[in-house]
């Protein structure tokens, strides 16, 4: 699994909508979409909004994802 498959099966699976993922952690929507896509990858600092804002940590959001 990728990051960005993972970012949307953690996303979707929580019901959150990504707009509101964009907004908690302050980016544009495209921004989650171009990451949901692995167009684009986050920062370390943004990466650790996105677990915050899934209420997760980092490792528990990587497990699954191939490197």
């Amino acid at each position: 699994m990728t990051f960005g498959e993972r970012l949307k099966q953690i996303r979707t699976d929580k019901g959150m909508r990504t707009e509101f993922l964009a907004r908690k952690i302050g980016i544009c929507r495209p921004l989650v979409y171009k990451y949901e896509m692995d167009v684009q990858y986050p920062t370390l600092k943004r990466f650790g909004k996105i677990c915050k804002a899934l209420k997760m940590t980092p490792e528990e959001f990587m497990k699954g994802v191939e490197l």
